[in-house]
C-alpha cells in the first residue's frame, strides 16, 4: 500500500491511466515559476499523484522538478521545511517509478538522512514506516534501522512509565531478533548495559547510564543485568495500558 492521509484518497480512485491529459498536467507544471516555490504539502501531493497514475521513466522530469524542492540547499530547495511523511512519499514514488538514478548525487542519502533523523526522534506513524522499509529494501538500501529505533524508543517509553506510542503495531519473531541481534553486537546471545548504551546513543547521544539501567530493569525478569532474546520479545508483545484517561 501506498502511504495515505485524508489528502490523498482521491487520488486512488482514478482507476486509469490519464494518458492524454497527464501530459498536458506535466507541461504546465513544468512552466517557468510553476513550481519553484511549491509548498512541501504540494510538492508531497503532486508525486503521490504521480506515483499512482504515472509510469516508470515517462515522467522523470517532474519528478526531478518537485524533487529539486526537497533539495537540502536551501538557494534551491527546502528539505529542512519537509515532514518526515513528506519525505517518505518522495522515497516511495521514486521507488516507485524506478527513477533513484535520474535524482541529482546524494539527494536520495540526504532524504533517508532526513527521515532517519525525524524518526529516531519520533517515530513515524505505523503506515509510513512499512512503506519506507518496502521503499528501501526495493531501492538496495538498508532498511533494518526502521525497526530498530522504533523498538528503542518504544523500550525508553516503557522504563520512563509511558505507555507506548506505537499502539497496535505488531512485530513477528523475526523481525525482533532481527533487532536484538543488532543491539547484541559482541552476539553473546544477551544484552548488557554497554551494548544498551550504545544501542541508545545512536538515536538518543544524551542518555545517560541511568537511563540505560532504567531500560534494563523494566525488561530483566531474572535480574542479572541482562537481557536475552525471550526477555526481549516478552517486553515488546505484552500490551501495555494506555495512559489515556478513560471515555
Amino acid at each position: 500500500m501506498p502511504p495515505n492521509s485524508s489528502g490523498h484518497r482521491g487520488f486512488a480512485k482514478l482507476n486509469y491511466q490519464p494518458t492524454r491529459i497527464l501530459p498536458k498536467i506535466e507541461e504546465a507544471l513544468l512552466a517557468p515559476g510553476m513550481l519553484e516555490t511549491a509548498k512541501p504539502v504540494e510538492v508531497a501531493d503532486l508525486a503521490y499523484a504521480l506515483g499512482l497514475v504515472g509510469a516508470p521513466h515517462a515522467h522523470d522530469r517532474l519528478l526531478l522538478a518537485l524533487a529539486n524542492r526537497a533539495a537540502p540547499d536551501p538557494v534551491f530547495g527546502c528539505l529542512h521545511t519537509f515532514s518526515s511523511r513528506q519525505i517518505v512519499i518522495l522515497i516511495w514514488v521514486v521507488a516507485r517509478l524506478d527513477a533513484v538514478a535520474q535524482l541529482p548525487e546524494g539527494r536520495m542519502e540526504a532524504w533517508v538522512s532526513a527521515v532517519r533523523a525525524a524518526h529516531d526522534a519520533t517515530p513515524l506513524l505505523v503506515t509510513d514506516a512499512r512503506n519506507l522499509e518496502r521503499s528501501l529494501v526495493s531501492l538496495g538500501l538498508d532498511a533494518s534501522w526502521v525497526q530498530r529505533s522504533e523498538m528503542l524508543n518504544t523500550w525508553t517509553d516503557l522504563a520512563d512509565g509511558r505507555s507506548r506510542r506505537r499502539a497496535g503495531r505488531a512485530y513477528s519473531d523475526e523481525e525482533l531478533r532481527i533487532v536484538f541481534e543488532a543491539i547484541d553486537s559482541d552476539g553473546s546471545g544477551d544484552i548488557d548495559q554497554a551494548e544498551l548504551l550504545d544501542a541508545i546513543r545512536a538515536i538518543r547521544p544524551d542518555a545517560t547510564d541511568e537511563d540505560v539501567a532504567r531500560m534494563l530493569a523494566v525488561a530483566d525478569g531474572d535480574g542479572n543485568d541482562t537481557i536475552n532474546l525471550a526477555e526481549f520479545k516478552l517486553m515488546m508483545s505484552t500490551p501495555q495500558p494506555s495512559s489515556e484517561p478513560a471515555a
